[in-house]
């Protein structure tokens, strides 16, 4: 809904940090209750998902930056048109949008497809409530994913394709060297890491063999082998590295059958429908027009949440000010004074120790 670029990434920081707590949840749900490869399977997830996290968010602002260094504005309105203009950083910003709507085969699937199986899992394993929790959750993760590839929808598809909205857009030009190598180099490890997720999960999983119990939850594997989730039946198992396969081969054949079918094409330009005038940015979707349905249809949530901000976190925000400039009549500059506070506080500790 937003148009500043950089918020945009921002808000979806908060999303992805609510998904990994999902993941922690469940795991100490389910250490709680004995379920300890269920426990394993999620915060290894969860610990899987941080890295992953960290790694696409920042292909996407090092993007961001690109094309506030190209064009001099954040605003998603004032763009368009950049992929011929920006190829490169296009192409490393299309990489992030996929890898954080955990599309495969980049890293951002995996996790996320680690923590559906815990979900899963713990409806599947858990008794009472727990039952009916863990595919709730799974539900409401499947439409958190869906609100974020709609999100990466607009931003990648309103800032670089279609026409130039604005003279920024149209004199824009691609960034230096070091600023393509940078992106790149962090496309290439969302790459890696949603195809070979084996090394780094070899090296969380003990962590958790160690601290959660004698029973191992091995998922140490070639990436052109299934993961084996765990040793029982019901969690599911994927093959990284023969989905990246498949995709190679499947796009290039249907572009070659395509073609093959139906036979060959001829070319012709010509106006397109537009009611008698030239084809122009206007006629274009705007990210606000794009994404109005979805703001109608959670239109009451987010009038909710601006209540909340309004009734709840503004006052605690004037409390916490207050307080803080209270407290901050303690910091005088004297070292005498810091010294005695230091006294003070071990004289309080010495008598609740006694």
């Amino acid at each position: 809904i937003d148009k500043d670029l950089k918020r945009v990434l921002a808000y979806s920081t908060v999303e992805n940090v609510g998904i990994i707590f999902i993941a922690l949840g469940v795991g100490f749900t389910a250490w709680s209750l004995g379920l300890i490869s269920v426990a394993k399977l999620a915060l290894g997830a969860a610990l899987l998902h941080c890295l992953n996290h960290a790694i696409f968010k920042a292909l996407l602002f090092m993007g961001a930056g690109s094309i506030l260094q190209a064009t001099h504005t954040r605003n998603i309105e004032r763009l368009g048109g950049l992929l011929k203009r920006m190829p490169y950083t296009g192409m490393i910003f299309l990489v992030g949008s996929l890898a954080i709507a955990s599309f495969p085969p980049f890293n951002g699937f995996i996790s996320e497809w680690l923590i559906f199986q815990s979900l899963l899992s713990l409806g599947l394993s858990a008794v009472g409530w727990l039952k009916v929790v863990g595919p709730v959750l799974a539900a409401l993760l499947g439409l958190i994913a869906a609100l974020a590839a709609a999100t990466f929808v607009k931003a990648f598809g309103v800032s670089f394709l279609a026409l130039p909205r604005s003279t920024q857009a149209k004199q824009a030009k691609e960034v230096g060297k070091p600023m393509l190598l940078a992106g790149g180099f962090m496309a290439v490890c969302a790459l890696l890491l949603g195809v070979m997720p084996g090394p780094v999960l070899a090296i969380i999983t003990p962590i958790f063999n160690q601290s959660l119990g004698n029973q191992t939850l091995d998922l140490n594997y070639l990436s052109v082998k299934s993961i084996p989730i765990a040793d029982q039946a019901s969690f599911g198992m994927i093959s990284p590295g023969i989905i990246f396969a498949l995709l190679i081969i499947i796009v290039p054949l249907a572009l070659l059958l395509s073609r093959s079918i139906g036979g060959r094409t001829t070319v012709t330009v010509d106006e397109t429908w537009n009611c008698g005038v030239p084809l122009n940015s206007r006629m274009e979707y705007t990210a606000t027009g794009l994404t109005n349905p979805l703001h109608r249809v959670f239109a009451t949530c987010i009038r909710g949440c601006s209540d909340i901000k309004l009734n709840l976190y503004d006052p605690l925000n004037k409390l916490l000010f207050m307080v803080s400039d209270r407290i901050r009549a303690f910091q005088t500059g004297s070292i005498h004074a810091y010294l005695a506070y230091i006294l003070i506080t071990l004289l309080v500790l010495l008598a609740f120790a006694r």
